[in-house]
Formats: C-alpha cells, structure tokens, sequence
C-alpha cells in the first residue's frame, strides 16, 4: 500500500533504482555502498596479507527446511557476505580478485519450474544489475573460475566470531 508516496513492502525490494531497502521507516541503500565496503576489505587484506594477490571467497547463507519437511525456515543471509555483496537470495558464493577489485557473484541456476513461485526466473543480467558486481555465474561454474584464475592464494572467512 501507499503511505505518504512510500510504498510499505515486508521484505527487502529493490526499486526501479535498484536501491536496497526493507520498507517504511528504513533507509534505501545503494549497491555502490557495498561496492565501497568490498574495496575497504581489500586494503585490509592486502595491508595483513603484504600481497596484492589472490583472491577472497565468501559462502552466503543456505536455505535451510524444519525437521524433514518442506517448510522452510526464515532466511536470513550470513552477515559477512551480506556487507560485501548486498545479496538477499540464498545460497550464493562470492568472489573478489586481490589485485584488481572485481567482483563476481556466484548465484544458484534454478529450475524452469521455480517460474511458477517466481513469476519469472531472474537473468543473470538482473542479478548483475541488482548487486553492482562486475560478472555473475552459476554456482556450479565456481570451480571452474577459480581455476581459470589460478589464484596465488584464496582468502577464507573461516573460525569462531569471538566478539
């Protein structure tokens, strides 16, 4: 519905803008913010690495389903990955060059039945467009990248969040 010009969503959507934004009361958020929150990340990796090398890979949340049935639970993306990427949907894997700053967003390709909950199956053209990143592949071709780069190094988020 409409509420002072401002349309009230429940979850996040993005406009025709592309601007990230949870609904009424929330501020819109551009894709260049994450875009500027990768770059930050980078100069911390180089600055602990010493190298302008490699490549940093994040795994996004997972859809999970309750106790062996078809409900699934609330998805809620992993934090990390949501800063540096902006990425709603789950089950997605991230990938930034050391070197050159590029990012590239592995997204799951899903089934032409999906068209019936979806309405339609989003490109990878759109999720490009949505997130700001420079490419978008299918999370099965991560393997095949990474070897196409042959990365001096691969950056993990891995350990226990201590604070």
């Amino acid at each position: 519905f409409e509420f002072e010009g401002t349309r009230t969503t429940m979850a996040a959507t993005y406009d025709g803008a592309n601007l990230y934004w949870r609904g009424q009361g929330t501020h819109r958020v551009a894709p260049q913010l994450h875009q500027s929150n990768r770059e930050k990340a980078l100069a911390r990796v180089r600055q602990l690495s010493g190298k302008n090398a490699g490549v940093v890979l994040l795994e996004g949340g997972h859809d999970t389903c309750r106790h062996n049935t078809d409900h699934e639970d609330l998805f809620r993306q992993e934090s990390f990955f949501h800063y540096l990427f902006g990425v709603e949907e789950p089950d997605c894997c991230g990938l930034i060059e050391v070197s050159t700053g590029k990012s590239t967003l592995f997204v799951p390709k899903l089934p032409d039945e999906f068209a019936v909950w979806l309405g339609t199956i989003p490109s990878l053209d759109v999720y490009k467009s949505k997130y700001g990143v420079d490419t978008v592949l299918y999370s099965h071709d991560l393997e095949g990248e990474v070897k196409r780069l042959q990365p001096e190094c691969v950056h993990l988020l891995e350990g226990t969040n201590s604070d």
